[in-house]
């Protein structure tokens, strides 16, 4: 596969992934939504905080992830930019912070 971009290789691999991604995440919602209903008033609000963490974390790692992981590996984010004593365009920080006051 080295003929395919890393935009395509990510895009497969998330298609590949989507699948068994959801039907965990299914289940474990299931369930907690079952302990939700069925169990007592001590164990509500701690599988209600599992619902909210499990559908977020499920979002964040099929929508989120995946566009970082091609943004870094472009190096659009800017890390590459910054280097100590130095603004993001290039000049000397310390006459940046003079010059401010």
């Amino acid at each position: 596969r080295t003929s395919e971009t890393f935009d395509q290789v990510v895009n497969a691999s998330l298609v590949q992934t989507m699948a068994r991604s959801l039907n965990t995440s299914l289940t474990v919602i299931f369930t907690l939504t079952a302990l939700t209903l069925f169990g007592g008033l001590s164990i509500r609000t701690f599988t209600l905080a599992l619902l909210v963490g499990i559908i977020s974390g499920t979002y964040s790692s099929i929508f989120n992830a995946s566009m970082l992981l091609v943004i870094w590996e472009k190096g659009e984010l800017g890390f590459n930019r910054l280097r100590r004593g130095r603004t993001p365009d290039g000049r000397d920080a310390r006459e940046l912070v003079a010059s401010r006051r």
